[in-house]
């Protein structure tokens, strides 16, 4: 299997950039200078995106601190009432011992360099959505800016939260208290909707589930799991 930095040194950075504002478009909320014209504003964001695909594809790799390899893999799943595309990571030797039954996780809290040494599975359904693949991982890895330079400021806040939890100081609320705070009015309770809405959903997990398995078994197969 291949890295997915190799992916990103093969792959056209137009047609990932297009793809990613596409799915990533820009809010007029996030332009500071109002008296900017959009066509400089998308040219100044395209060549921002640029830039960090060649950060993505130059940037040195280093191995994951518990020795182990990850794999990146592409699976259906429901969304709001229609099928779309959900990326997923699997350890490896995780992968050897659980099955189809391993735990994925999310990378929005691991660095660049770690990122771009995760393997990409060889599934056909992943190599048919690889530039949308692609253009997840641009998206996770950038979550705290396209050099991750808010990335130990977000973890060192996540450390003192774990802490103040583990301690027994932590503030929580509940949802009376979220929504009052947020300005929101609660809807009047409808039991037999609440009920309809929950098998909705348990069958959106169960299908989620399902498809995710189904990707896992391939990529076990081709591995020769």
């Amino acid at each position: 299997m291949k890295t997915i930095q190799e992916y990103f040194r093969d792959a056209d950075a137009e047609e990932l950039i297009r793809y990613y504002l596409y799915e990533h478009p820009i809010k007029i909320d996030d332009i500071s200078d109002e008296n900017r014209r959009i066509v400089d504003v998308k040219e100044h964001v395209r060549g921002l995106l640029r830039g960090y695909v060649e950060r993505l594809c130059s940037i040195d790799i280093e191995s994951s601190e518990d020795g182990k390899e990850y794999i990146l893999f592409v699976h259906k799943m429901q969304q709001e009432g229609s099928e779309e595309d959900s990326y997923s990571l699997v350890c490896l030797q995780e992968l050897e011992k659980d099955g189809v039954d391993a735990q994925t996780y999310s990378y929005i809290f691991d660095r660049q360099e770690k990122i771009m040494g995760f393997k990409v599975a060889e599934t056909s359904y992943t190599q048919k959505h690889i530039v949308g693949l692609l253009v997840d991982v641009m998206h996770e890895a950038s979550f705290f800016g396209f050099e991750q330079q808010h990335l130990d400021e977000e973890l060192q806040k996540l450390e003192d939260s774990i802490k103040e939890v583990e301690n027994g100081t932590a503030k929580t609320y509940s949802m009376d208290e979220v929504w009052e705070h947020l300005g929101f009015e609660r809807e009047e309770r409808d039991e037999k909707a609440d009920e309809l809405q929950g098998e909705i959903t348990k069958a959106m997990v169960k299908y989620d589930q399902y498809q995710k398995k189904k990707e896992l078994q391939a990529l076990m197969d081709i591995l020769g799991l």
